[in-house]
């Protein structure tokens, strides 16, 4: 899902992608790897295809998470809200503001006041037993765990806008990346 979703980007800014190449370097990093320790692996494609892999040790993490809301409203430009790319300076800050006072992740707003993503995970909160999670025109990233968790029927999840005081009063509030799958969060 992350190789097609970086195709499909590519694609739309002219970036040559070889998916191919992609996969055997992929392969290529992954046999290095120690069978007993969790890595996390980064791919990321130049804007003239090039591909760059960085690799390192995945650090454990609590069970339940803390989010805060983020210092800053989510500004980013529409186009780029919708594709991972680098350029991201205010979601990077934004997780390690949270991280520096033992939070997760820190949840942005957009400018009508609705909240969107974090920066590094997708929120879904619980309210009358059903999950939400907010609709990607509200300026969220198309998240691999998100469209899995939206997928998989077990969730009962949708799309929905949501303020920041709904999360606060939500029955139960989870974020959730690839990386590190569904996380019960408490919100500070």
């Amino acid at each position: 899902r992350h190789l097609q979703r970086l195709q499909t980007s590519a694609a739309l800014f002219q970036i040559p992608c070889d998916v191919a190449l992609m996969r055997e370097k992929v392969r290529l990093a992954c046999d290095q790897f120690l069978p007993s320790i969790p890595y996390r692996l980064r791919l990321a494609l130049s804007d003239i295809g090039e591909i760059e892999l960085q690799s390192a040790e995945l650090v454990p993490i609590a069970e339940r998470v803390n989010i805060i809301l983020s210092k800053e409203n989510c500004q980013t430009p529409a186009l780029f809200l919708a594709h991972k790319t680098s350029i991201r300076a205010p979601y990077d800050r934004a997780w390690k503001e949270a991280e520096a006072i033992g939070a997760f992740d820190a949840i942005f707003v957009n400018q009508e006041g609705f909240v969107t993503e974090g920066g590094r995970s997708n929120i879904f909160i619980r309210q009358q037993a059903q999950w939400f999670t907010p609709p990607l025109s509200d300026g969220v990233l198309p998240g691999v765990m998100r469209a899995i968790l939206l997928e998989d029927a077990s969730w009962n999840a949708s799309e929905k806008q949501f303020t920041w005081d709904e999360v606060l009063n939500a029955e139960e509030v989870i974020v959730c990346n690839a990386l590190r799958g569904v996380m019960p969060a408490n919100v500070n």
